[in-house]
């Protein structure tokens, strides 16, 4: 049964008492009753001002029944089962304060009054009040203080101490334990005399006046040291890091995964207090915790068990200082003797501890890249191990990530290195021989010449083209377009000779761009791969000759067929020059009207055919080299020692040539043709000129050839479905060229 407090209980009697005998339907009123336990007080006994107790039959033990009067024990009784004893000289006002708990003879709490009205439900047909004295009771009651669980008794100005109960003493005796000083019943607001000990071991632990009272003194430290403390009985998350900084300081826990508190833990805490000079409580208390996250997080030193002490090693060992051939994570005596020379050389003090400036020292001069690290280091080794076909991602950053460490081990496996995961020495000139061809490496194909290829298209293979054979390949802008686009040059090859091709000339012409972008990625991957293509030694050629390509002399005509008027900065103009046709499929010339091969200076006083004006084909200008593309391309090639030059175009399946002007075009013609299939035509005895071939043999007395890679197909684009035919055509013509110039005279 749910009961009300004793003292509204002696309220109510008091107010029956005045008004003579009565009679109820029990001879004891109970007080409270809990499973087979019960406390009463017969009406008699009140009135006599003695308050007999007893137990009823269902109980054996014994019980310890203590009563207390206005903070003080005024006294404690024993019962057994049946016995009675009785309290003589209380008064009813005594009753009034009095507050009743009962402990068995472990000093366990069982029983005590309670002010919350849930309990003792006293009905009317039972006790006989009308209800004018409930009413009159209830109103008394609301004068009260009313306080859920037991009775409190206010604290005074010297703490908390023995024989005190209050609410402070549940959260003195949690604060005990959270710092390790058990009570024998956490429960109870009760100062008993568990708690006068574990206050009194607590002051001699931690230099207090020792006195078993809980002082404002002894409460502020306990409630520092308790804050977030972790305890034996605890579940939490913190308990795992907390057996991980106790592993990582040399004090190994058996199962560092389990966020449970227990006896193993905290004996292991308590050696770590003893240690460094704490209380040894096993408790792990807030002065504990800092001091572990501490050491535990802060400067390698002796003693210590942390994965980065690895790290440590190997950059001792890069720097000139190795500890031992086997690895651990252990910081060892040895360790300690290695890092104090390395400090000796660096001028600092000579610790032996890791403290910043040893390890940004040491960093430098072991050159070590390891997971956690930002460094620039990190972003060009990311970008080699690309190239070495290990992508990291998209967008590298200086941070040493997983997937840096995934990536170099994998690197390290295929290249027959130790899988550290680490940027060390040997990895990094393994990586550097890789990425500078020294060993071969596989690169996936950049350029599809399958596809309608346009300007975007070309500038973005160019890039990656220039990323993966970083010292292979060389880019550069030779000039810009009328429209403002860039004429691309780019070198194949690390020779002193060199030879050059060029493309797109006429810009309905574009599949010359295709094939001669597809020759500087194809003879790239060979050299790369260490590979041959047909019967030409790719690395031998390129080591000698270095090719050159514009593949795309005339950019803004080509994307004018491509893309449509849209395409030009001035697009009303283009459609005038086409004679108002928004059709420009047939176009040849530049976005200007002018047919770039006309342009240049031999022979352009002759040429025939000439429309008078811009127009989409055949306008060779007002003067040679009007035009920014075809001065780019002279320029350029004057300032270069061209040995062979090779001006792709892309109808009749021929080879345009001028014989007998060096001694080189008829071989070569003849060279490519048997290559091609196509037909060597020479053009010797013809005065039209203003051709890129015509200006070289004539002018630079030189060898070049003006190959027509598809068959006829009127005034229009090469269709792609002609792609294949045409690359299996032409695949070795660039070696062909290097080769033959590499072995001339």
């Amino acid at each position: 049964m749910k009961f009300r407090s004793f003292s509204l209980l002696l309220l109510c009697l008091l107010l029956i008492i005045p008004y003579g005998p009565f009679s109820l339907t029990s001879d004891h009123i109970v007080i409270a009753e809990e499973q087979e336990r019960s406390l009463m007080v017969t009406l008699e006994e009140v009135k006599e001002h003695s308050v007999v107790l007893s137990l009823d039959h269902q109980l054996s033990d014994m019980y310890s029944i203590t009563f207390y009067l206005n903070e003080q024990v005024y006294e404690k009784v024993h019962v057994l089962e049946e016995d009675l004893y009785e309290l003589e000289d209380v008064t009813t006002e005594d009753l009034l304060d009095m507050v009743i708990v009962i402990f068995n003879e472990d000093h366990q709490e069982i029983y005590t009054t309670n002010l919350s009205e849930e309990f003792l439900q006293l009905e009317e047909a039972e006790n006989g009040l009308e209800q004018e004295e409930l009413t009159e009771v209830d109103a008394l009651e609301a004068d009260m203080p009313e306080v859920e669980g037991e009775a409190i008794v206010q604290s005074n100005n010297r703490g908390l101490h023995e024989g005190m109960v209050h609410e402070d003493v549940l959260v003195l005796k949690a604060n005990l334990e959270k710092v390790g000083f058990r009570v024998s019943d956490k429960t109870s607001k009760v100062y008993d005399q568990s708690t006068v000990k574990a206050v009194t071991a607590f002051q001699q632990a931690f230099n207090l006046e020792v006195n078993g009272i809980a002082t404002d003194e002894t409460q502020k430290l306990l409630n520092e040291l308790s804050l977030n403390s972790l305890y034996v009985g605890m579940k939490d998350p913190r308990v795992i890091e907390l057996k991980k900084h106790l592993a990582i300081m040399g004090y190994e826990v058996s199962n560092v995964r389990n966020n449970a508190y227990g006896t193993k833990t905290a004996k292991i805490v308590k050696r770590f207090q003893t240690d460094y000079q704490l209380p040894a409580t096993g408790a792990a208390y807030s002065t504990t915790l800092d001091l572990l996250n501490e050491l535990a997080t802060g400067p390698l030193r002796q003693g210590m068990y942390r994965d980065d002490v690895i790290i440590l090693k190997v950059m001792l060992d890069q720097a000139g200082f190795r500890v031992s051939s086997k690895v651990t994570n252990y910081f060892g005596s040895t360790t300690t003797k290695r890092v104090k020379q390395f400090q000796k050389s660096k001028n600092l003090p000579q610790t032996g501890i890791v403290d910043k400036r040893t390890y940004n020292q040491l960093r430098t001069a072991s050159g070590l890249l390891f997971e956690g690290l930002r460094h620039k280091d990190v972003v060009t080794m990311k970008l080699n191990l690309e190239r070495a076909g290990f992508k990291v991602s998209n967008k590298p950053t200086n941070l040493f990530g997983s997937a840096t460490v995934s990536k170099v081990k994998a690197f390290q496996k295929k290249y027959g290195l130790p899988q550290t995961g680490m940027g060390d020495k040997a990895t990094l000139r393994m990586l550097d021989r890789v990425v500078n061809n020294k060993v071969p490496r596989k690169v996936k194909a950049i350029v599809d010449g399958s596809k309608n290829y346009g300007y975007s298209q070309m500038q973005k293979d160019i890039d990656l083209l220039t990323f993966f054979y970083p010292g292979l390949i060389e880019t550069r802008v030779i000039g810009k377009s009328v429209d403002g686009r860039n004429i691309y040059a780019i070198k194949l090859g690390h020779g002193k000779k060199e030879v050059f091709f060029n493309g797109s000339h006429h810009a309905r012409e574009h599949m010359t761009t295709n094939v001669l972008m597809k020759m500087i990625d194809e003879y790239a991957r060979a050299y790369v791969g260490h590979t041959t293509i047909g019967s030409y030694n790719v690395r031998t050629v390129l080591n000698d000759v270095s090719i050159w390509f514009v593949p795309m002399v005339n950019p803004d005509g080509v994307m004018l067929v491509q893309q449509g008027a849209r395409a030009a900065k001035n697009p009303s103009q283009v459609v005038l020059y086409n004679r108002g046709s928004h059709n420009f499929a047939g176009w040849k010339a530049n976005i200007r009207g002018v047919d770039l091969n006309r342009q240049y200076p031999a022979l352009w006083n002759t040429i025939t055919n000439d429309p008078g004006r811009p127009s989409a084909s055949n306008y060779k200008g007002k003067a040679p080299l009007t035009e920014p593309e075809a001065k780019a391309l002279y320029d350029f090639t004057k300032s270069r020692k061209f040995m062979t030059a090779i001006s792709y175009h892309s109808s009749g399946e021929v080879i345009f040539t001028r014989f007998n002007q060096e001694p080189h075009s008829r071989k070569l013609a003849f060279g490519v043709s048997r290559i091609t299939g196509y037909q060597p035509i020479d053009l010797q005895r013809s005065q039209s000129g203003g051709g890129f071939t015509d200006w070289f043999i004539l002018q630079q007395k030189k060898p070049a050839l003006t190959p027509e890679i598809s068959p006829h197909v009127g005034p229009r684009p090469v269709p792609l479905a002609n792609w294949n035919k045409i690359w299996r055509e032409n695949r070795t013509v660039g070696l062909y060229i290097a080769d033959e110039a590499r072995k001339r005279k």
